[in-house]
């Protein structure tokens, strides 16, 4: 029996439950790619399975067009900057970037992938919970659509402005609306950036750091859970996504050794690290600092990364773009004596903002990359 005409919904089901539903043989692999395109406002391709009623509801309309000109300011004033920088700053880099750690992330993938779009996997880390794939369904029971769209548009206010997600906000905005974490964004960054989403599944990691389907059975909070996308870029190069909802200080990864042994098992790793709240400047997050300066062959980042010091110029051969004054006023106390004297010698014009010091010619960034032995 069919709802009435003008009631429409959203229900939320694991990606795992979306590829053996039996009901739905002819999803598989086009339907986590046509829910994408859906939450991200793009128009349908041909035989979507998302159900024509969304597609042409008012509300869905609305939010397809308003964001199309939003991200088109945002693509132009931001990404585009971003991606003329590293065609000249970091493309003879590329062969060496193959997996991109980005701690402190929340739900970034838009700027990670900006920087190093020919990485063959993204690490993203973060509080926020993974949440659910969102199952598109007319069922009138179902929380509606209109406040489903606000919400996720509200989510993106931050990092499409700041060009970071401010955590308490992101926080506030994945409790309402039925955003119930940081898969609806991703999906929305994966298909705004041109990718093709081919599968969605949660994870979790067992003790000994592998990558299996999460089963909502265990709830062991030493168990880390995620979310996992598999796309194929643009140039038909197939990629992995994941996404992990872990506190990365020192006394969590003690009691969850299954996320220190998968970040040990990444091998050499790009890292990316920006608006941290200076989080590896502080002694009880001594082992995920330690980890990326064992295991990054380059690194990228601001001020709130890693400390200048830490980066020894026997191991590390560093440049520097932007300006370095001090700290947003939040952040005072950690300013860098030796970085400003570095600063101070010399140094590359950043022709974007980025970071706490959003603004142009206020922002910086270092990129640090590892001495052949």
């Amino acid at each position: 029996m069919r709802p009435a005409a003008g009631v429409l919904g959203i229900l939320f089901l694991s990606g795992a439950l979306l590829a053996e539903t039996p009901n739905n043989p002819a999803r598989g692999r086009s339907h986590f790619n046509d829910v994408a395109r859906f939450v991200a406002g793009l128009p349908p391709e041909k035989g979507s399975t998302v159900h024509r009623t969304l597609l042409e509801s008012a509300d869905w309309t609305h939010f397809s067009e308003a964001f199309d000109q939003r991200w088109q300011a945002y693509q132009k004033g931001s990404l585009d900057k971003i991606k003329s920088w590293r065609d000249t700053e970091l493309a003879a880099l590329d062969g060496e970037v193959k997996t991109v750690f980005y701690p402190f992330a929340g739900p970034d993938f838009v700027n990670a992938y900006s920087f190093f779009p020919h990485a063959e996997r993204y690490v993203l880390v973060g509080l926020e919970p993974a949440g659910s794939f969102p199952e598109l369904t007319d069922v009138g029971a179902a929380p509606t659509l209109r406040d489903y769209l606000r919400s996720l548009g509200r989510s993106l206010n931050a990092v499409m402005t700041f060009s970071f997600f401010r955590t308490n906000d992101l926080t506030s905005d994945l409790k309402t609306g039925r955003l119930d974490g940081t898969t609806h964004v991703l999906l929305l960054f994966l298909a705004r950036t041109g990718n093709r989403v081919t599968n969605v599944r949660p994870i979790m990691l067992d003790p000994e750091g592998l990558v299996v389907l999460s089963r909502p059975i265990e709830r062991d909070r030493a168990l880390s859970r995620g979310i996992e996308f598999s796309f194929v870029a643009p140039g038909g190069q197939e990629k992995t996504l994941l996404y992990f909802s872990v506190n990365l200080s020192d006394s969590t990864l003690k009691t969850s050794p299954g996320f220190r042994r998968y970040l040990e098992n990444l091998g050499p790793m790009t890292t990316y690290v920006k608006a941290a709240t200076y989080l590896m400047h502080k002694p009880y997050f001594s082992t995920v600092r330690e980890a990326v300066l064992a295991q990054s062959r380059l690194l990228l980042q601001d001020d709130s990364g890693i400390p200048y010091r830490a980066f020894s110029r026997d191991v590390w051969k560093v440049k520097l773009y932007g300006s370095y004054d001090r700290p947003v006023a939040l952040f005072t106390a950690f300013y860098q004596d030796d970085l400003r004297l570095a600063y101070a010698g010399g140094n590359v014009p950043l022709t974007f903002g980025i970071g706490y010091q959003y603004r142009l010619n206020h922002s910086n960034l270092m990129l640090a990359t590892r001495r052949r032995p």
